[in-house]
């Protein structure tokens, strides 16, 4: 087998997805941020100030010390007297230096030029003027509309223990249980007229190509919301929600001004954490486990298709609900987001594929399967974890390379495999290349493991077609019989049933992995990190929420659209187009650039979460039969704002 390469020019505009403007390689490609700083005023100068206060609210992975509370403030919040000192002694310098050197070439320093020069000085010299305080910030913010503050809304009213410092009495006193929400129409009203983002709403098209890409907040303390439950925490949401569906929402922005009318479509969230906040049982050993469905316990336990006639809907969760059984009906209350008439519990389709499957099925399979090849003499244990810690994982996935296993864990099923959800994800797509030259050919538990990683290709995949879907739908049926074949002795688990109705959902609401938990497993690290830092559990729904809120102001302080915030342009040189390969044909596939006009070579950009470099393959078309055309980037180039990517066509050959 051999590859054949071919030169692949440039995207043409309606294959580009990574059209980008960056100010990370403006400074040397473009003239017109070169006099950025000749026009600004005072205004201009304190917003400045404020994205490093809002951006340094956000840091929280700087240092991993043990957390101090006066070493942290040094290193993660730089404290605003210290700062401002550096700005007055910095500036304050200059300033003494330009008149010293205005006199000795005999200028005129009052003159209308000169005072305006050291005007703006001036205004350099104290860009934290005003916002000096943890207090001043919120309220500089307020009043320019670009901060959401947190509302503290009370529960109930509990007792705690408070001891005297004077006489050293205890005694139990009032004290408010509380939570912190942040308005949702406020937050709303914030995205929707941001800089960018409608013209964002109005580029999206609906897909015409048979092709399914996509879907055509409140900080509270767990213990309290098990103790008084879900409704006095959703309440504020869902009184919301309802002036949202019924009202609407007033925008204004350059692009839209009318009435916006928003409806609940999906809730995400973990497994217990939605099964909790729908008002199904928090068991996963309960006769009627499923959210989906109601089939009982024992015969999922076999089940390898889905039974449409058992598919819970609006009329029989309402019964099951009145009923006030959970041991026969899986319900154990009624959730108040079915108030709303956008949205049912029984309609809310997203998966948490995640942990489902990741930290679920992923996680009990490879390890049945892997021992079971240690057992029959494929490989040994030394063997397999040398096989995992030399294989190249490449760029995109070197981040998240998998652990090794010991000997313990893997004779052990059903605990932690010791892999978290990226690890897995990572060694699940690549573990065909990493062993399977060591497994003979035809071992059934071998085909087992590959028929999982046919499901997570799809399961996982960013786009599908309605053919995936119904192929989704019988790999899944598939894998789940020759699971119970090979494993006699075990059932099917819970997450096993519930990739059941992966087909359906994905048919409802697109690709699953839009849907995942990941990225906000990610974003409760920002909380959890935060907490660390500040030290401070007293009243930490009030310590968090004010602290998120003032770090959400950075992007409209920062005035870029939502497409410029959702792409980064690494390092790189500005050269002549002339002096790259193939000049000519990037030349007129860039609508004739010429010749010696300048480019930006990039070493890297990030285009939506995902970074490209030099060397990579991507994927970038579909043949005649289906099937993706690869392609290596050879530049990235930087073009009129525009970036592009260099492909050379990888042509397959079996000749």
């Amino acid at each position: 087998m051999r590859f054949m390469r071919q030169l692949e020019g440039l995207k043409n505009e309606e294959e580009m997805e990574d059209d980008v403007t960056d100010d990370g390689a403006r400074d040397e490609n473009y003239d017109a941020d070169e006099n950025m700083w000749d026009n600004v005023d005072e205004q201009e100068v304190k917003e400045r100030a404020l994205m490093l206060v809002c951006d340094s609210r956000g840091q929280t992975t700087r240092h991993t010390r043990p957390p101090h509370p006066t070493w942290m403030q040094f290193n993660v919040i730089p404290r605003m007297p210290d700062v401002s000192q550096l700005f007055d002694d910095i500036v304050g310098s200059l300033k003494e230096n330009t008149k010293a050197f205005l006199h000795s070439q005999k200028i005129d320093t009052q003159s209308d030029a000169a005072l305006q020069l050291f005007e703006k000085f001036d205004i350099y010299q104290k860009p934290f003027c005003g916002i000096e305080t943890d207090y001043k910030q919120p309220q500089y913010l307020l009043a320019s509309r670009k901060f959401v503050p947190p509302l503290e809304k009370e529960i109930t009213v509990g007792y705690a223990q408070r001891t005297d410092p004077t006489t050293g009495d205890a005694s139990q006193v009032p004290t408010p249980r509380v939570f912190h929400y942040v308005p949702i129409i406020d937050v709303i009203k914030l995205i929707v007229e941001d800089h960018g983002f409608w013209e964002c709403v109005q580029e999206h098209t609906k897909s015409t190509d048979g092709i399914i890409r996509d879907f055509h907040d409140a900080l509270y303390k767990s213990s309290d919301v098990a103790e008084f439950g879900f409704d006095v925490v959703l309440q504020p949401l869902v009184d919301e929600l309802k002036e949202l569906e019924s009202t609407g929402l007033e925008v204004n922005c350059p692009s839209f001004q009318g009435n916006l009318k928003v409806g609940l479509a999906q809730v995400v969230g973990d497994n217990l954490g939605i099964y909790s906040l729908f008002g199904f049982t928090q068991s996963f050993t309960a006769n009627f486990v499923c959210r989906k469905c109601k089939v009982h316990r024992d015969v999922m336990r076999r089940q390898t298709k889905s039974n449409d006639p058992l598919l819970r809907t609006v009329e029989n969760y309402s019964e099951d609900h009145l009923a006030d059984n959970l041991p026969q009906t899986g319900v154990r209350t009624s959730c108040l987001l079915n108030e709303l008439e956008s949205f049912h519990v029984v309609m809310n389709h997203a998966p948490d594929i995640m942990h489902d499957m990741l930290e679920g099925v992923c996680s009990l399979e490879l390890k049945l399967v892997l021992q079971n090849l240690i057992d029959n003499g494929s490989f040994d244990l030394d063997t397999l974890n040398a096989c995992i810690t030399t294989y190249n994982y490449g760029f995109p996935d070197g981040s998240n390379k998998p652990c090794v296993y010991s000997r313990t864990p893997l004779i052990n099923a059903d605990g932690s495999s010791g892999q978290n959800a990226a690890q897995m994800w990572t060694l699940m797509r690549h573990i065909g290349l990493i062993i399977g030259d060591l497994v003979p050919e035809g071992n059934e538990y071998w085909e087992l493991l590959l028929t999982l990683c046919e499901c997570m290709d799809i399961i996982f995949a960013p786009s599908l077609t309605l053919g995936d879907i119904v192929f989704m739908q019988e790999i899944i049926s598939d894998h789940h019989e020759l699971y119970l074949e090979l494993f006699p002795e075990r059932h099917l688990k819970p997450k096993h049933h519930f990739m059941l109705h992966y087909p359906e959902a994905a048919h409802q609401i697109g690709p699953l992995v839009n849907y995942w938990a990941m990225r906000y497993e990610a974003k409760h690290n920002f909380f959890r990190r935060l907490s660390h830092i500040v030290c401070n559990f007293k009243n930490i729904t009030k310590t968090m929420a004010p602290r998120h809120q003032m770090y959400l102001c950075y992007q409209p302080l920062s005035k870029q659209s939502f497409k410029e915030a959702s792409f980064e342009i690494g390092p790189g040189s500005c050269t002549l187009l002339r002096s790259l390969p193939d000049c000519h044909v990037l030349s007129n596939l860039l609508k004739t650039y010429p010749l010696y006009g300048d480019v930006f070579v990039a070493k890297w950009v990030t285009v939506y979460g995902t970074k490209y470099r030099k060397g990579m393959m991507v994927a970038f078309d579909r043949n005649d039969d289906q099937y993706p055309v690869y392609g290596e980037i050879r530049d990235i180039l930087i073009v009129r704002g525009l970036v592009h990517l260099v492909l050379e066509k990888w042509k397959l050959s079996t000749s």
